[in-house]
């Protein structure tokens, strides 16, 4: 017999972006525990094989139909039939893509189940954020000295505030040239840091090609459009930072 998690509890498990396949062993012991996983961020078929390899008894939710709704909608129709789960006692995992602590759908859900009376264990993923520290820990040696991980769309719709003294992290630029609103994201750099001042785009590197490092300076941001590609991110160096600046002149 399976080992049992414990009663009606929720367990919120990351998944490599781009990787679904990728997961950790404690993620697959954490599955293999549970009496029902739920998916709802891409594409089913990718993880199946994975999942089967994890016990005949555990049974999978398809519910991928509904990828092009919005994390607070995905989380409003899967976190329902969850919430009663849990309620009956049930040990369920939902997969995510990414680092579920930073934000996902998982996170949108996590606060949901919260609401609800439901604590949730968070299970992390090797991260795109990772990938990033060490593609530019040669470049730019400064994120000891801390820094800050914002998502593009929360920079943009929700006027989220820019600390120039603190390295910044942007993840997903390329969704806001899909949306035409690169230049509003150069605007606020723009707004926030002198023009001399280097910044960084990066695409981290998979099954596909190698890793893509692009170097500006501020005044030149906006010519970077067109080379941003999917799944890229912007490091935008404290303002402070010598280091940075000297290296780059």
């Amino acid at each position: 017999m399976r080992k049992k998690s414990a009663p009606g509890q929720l367990y919120i498990c990351g998944l490599g972006i781009n990787f679904t396949g990728d997961m950790t062993t404690r993620t697959m012991r954490v599955l293999k525990s549970c009496d029902a996983v739920y998916h709802t961020s891409g594409d089913w078929r990718a993880i199946g094989l994975a999942l089967k390899s994890l016990g005949p008894k555990l049974r999978c939710y398809d519910t991928a139909d509904f990828y092009a709704k919005n994390n607070e909608q995905r989380a409003g129709i899967a976190g329902r039939e969850i919430c009663a789960a849990l309620d009956k006692g049930a040990r369920i995992a939902y997969l995510t893509s990414g680092n579920p602590m930073l934000f996902s759908d998982g996170s949108v859900l996590m606060r949901y189940c919260a609401a609800r009376g439901h604590k949730s264990v968070v299970v992390t993923a090797p991260s795109s954020i990772d990938s990033i520290l060490g593609v530019m820990a040669g470049k730019i040696g400064i994120f000891l000295q801390g820094f800050q991980v914002v998502q593009m769309g929360t920079l943009i719709e929700k006027r989220q505030a820019l600390a120039p003294a603190t390295t910044c992290m942007v993840m997903c630029v390329d969704k806001a040239t899909s949306r035409n609103d690169f230049k509003r994201f150069c605007a606020l750099v723009e707004g926030k840091y002198p023009d001399s001042h280097r910044i960084y785009a990066v695409k981290c590197g998979n099954g596909g090609g190698g890793d893509v490092l692009l170097a500006a300076k501020v005044s030149e941001m906006r010519g970077l459009e067109n080379k941003i590609s999917h799944m890229m991110s912007v490091v935008l160096p404290g303002i402070n930072s010598e280091k940075d600046q000297n290296r780059e002149k």
